[in-house]
């Protein structure tokens, strides 16, 4: 068990690309999505501490911290900020935190990456953003959040590894979490972009997870 990374896994959502469903108990190539999701985080993080944010009922480990966003289905900002907040709750959080989404089963495959990015940027090959006012680094080695970009083009904010302390300034620097876009804790972060190499995908249609690798093919879980 590493006790540099917490892991926020964020599940809920009204599930409307996959007909209403709820996405972390869809059952593919054997077993829920979510327990793909965990079995990738356990193997490949091996964090001190998992928060699911749902607001459904979803079975999980007792050692498996659990949260609820609010209002429901507040969208994934509330979700995080859920998800540190129950992190803080009778613990010392870690000093990294792990952003994943449920859809996105194999992401946790990134997390080398992104822990060698965080640090130093550079000699990982990685990007850095520094944004306007981004003056509460902690570390200024290296950056305040290192997160995925697909192949094209696009950054990834729910596969993205934080300075736990950034992403607490990030949440209380809102003043309205709800319904706020993921972009909006980016603000005043210094972002290092790690190149993806495809177990970042998600699958959040019916049709996607057709395409979901067989049992047989998956490297971690």
């Amino acid at each position: 068990m590493s006790a540099q990374v917490d892991v926020i896994l964020l599940a809920g959502g009204r599930g409307s690309r996959m007909g209403g469903r709820d996405k972390a108990t869809v059952e593919v190539a054997g077993r829920r999505l979510i327990d793909h999701c965990l079995a990738t985080i356990e193997a490949i993080a091996e964090p001190a501490a998992m928060c699911v944010v749902t607001t459904r009922p979803v079975e999980l480990s007792e050692t498996i911290l659990r949260a609820t966003e609010h209002p429901a289905f507040a969208g994934p900002v509330a979700a995080i900020a859920a998800g540190v907040q129950r992190l803080r709750a009778d613990r010392t959080p870690s000093p990294t935190t792990l952003v994943l989404a449920v859809d996105a089963p194999h992401s946790a495959q990134l997390y080398p990456q992104l822990a060698a990015a965080l640090v130093a940027p550079a000699a990982a090959g990685a990007e850095v953003a520094e944004q306007a006012d981004a003056t509460h680094s902690t570390d200024t080695a290296g950056g305040d959040v290192a997160l995925v970009r697909s192949s094209d083009g696009h950054r990834q904010p729910l596969c993205a590894l934080w300075r736990t302390a950034s992403l607490e300034q990030a949440v209380a620097a809102l003043e309205e979490c709800a319904g706020a876009a993921v972009s909006a804790l980016m603000k005043n972060q210094r972002i290092i972009t790690v190149p993806g190499d495809g177990s970042e995908r998600d699958y959040d249609t019916l049709a996607a997870l057709a395409e979901f690798p067989p049992a047989a093919a998956q490297r971690h879980d």
